[in-house]
């Protein structure tokens, strides 16, 4: 059996959490080493090549609240490659008679909550079914998440299958990497609760917590992809000294030696 070199620091995943954790361990001056089961590094930042063209499949933009992402990239040489998004948005791919067609996001409260049910740009989401359906949450009681609600589960119960299917579940796999049935709604957005109870509405108390968000929750983007920064951490931790493998993981974790 080969002995493991010893380190100070053992990282288990090599996705942007861990590789930033990685590289403050090796600021610090000690030793890491980073664990990464796939064969790539960054997680949910990720690229593919699709018709000529290199492509984020993960994030594509950062939030510029608290300015801790662009530090970052200020600090990994990439601040002349920062650039602004241009207000373009984001769309969607929904289903439709012989396949699927792409139309704009339209405006959503939060979460991919819709702020306005009816509006056209909804209808072309969800169509005048879903619409309607949503617009019930304005009549039914009980609009606050229970505890331990899932997103998932509040969404169907209020605003119906289509706007959960076909809005909030592409919002969540595209900001959150993951499945509205597994974000707890209340934790997910404090605050939601006591606004929906305030409003008597679902729509109404998303609409009305993301207008207390405070200033400055855009987003930016970095030319050539969010993807760059994978690429800047891996090099940052190759030039001090850390190890990093991708395609090794990790069974199981135990202390060895004096603890």
């Amino acid at each position: 059996m080969t002995a493991e070199p010893s380190v100070d620091v053992a990282v288990i995943g090599g996705g942007i959490a861990g590789l930033v954790a990685a590289l403050d361990c090796a600021r610090a001056g000690r030793s890491v080493l980073v664990l990464e089961a796939r064969d790539s590094l960054g997680g949910c930042v990720g690229s593919a090549e699709v018709a000529g063209l290199r492509l984020d499949t993960g994030a594509e933009s950062f939030a510029t609240r608290g300015g801790a992402v662009e530090r970052l990239l200020g600090e990994l040489g990439l601040t002349d490659a920062v650039v602004d998004t241009g207000g373009r948005g984001a769309w969607l791919r929904r289903p439709a008679r012989g396949g699927a067609v792409s139309v704009p996001l339209p405006p959503t409260a939060l979460l991919g909550i819709p702020a306005r049910p009816l509006d056209p740009a909804v209808r072309s989401v969800v169509g005048w079914p879903g619409g309607l359906r949503a617009s019930a949450d304005f009549l039914l009681p009980g609009a606050a998440p229970r505890p331990g609600e899932s997103l998932a589960r509040l969404v169907r119960r209020r605003l119906g299958a289509r706007v959960l299917e076909r809005l909030v579940a592409p919002v969540s796999a595209g900001v959150y990497s993951t499945d509205p049935g597994r974000l707890d709604a209340a934790l997910l957005a404090p605050g939601l609760a006591q606004a929906a109870r305030r409003e008597r509405s679902l729509i109404r108390g998303a609409a009305a917590l993301r207008a207390e968000a405070p200033a400055g929750a855009a987003v930016r983007g970095v030319r050539g992809g969010m993807n760059r920064l994978v690429a800047a951490l891996a090099s940052a931790l190759a030039a001090r000294g850390v190890e990093v493998r991708p395609g090794d993981g990790v069974a199981s974790a135990h202390p060895s030696g004096d603890s």
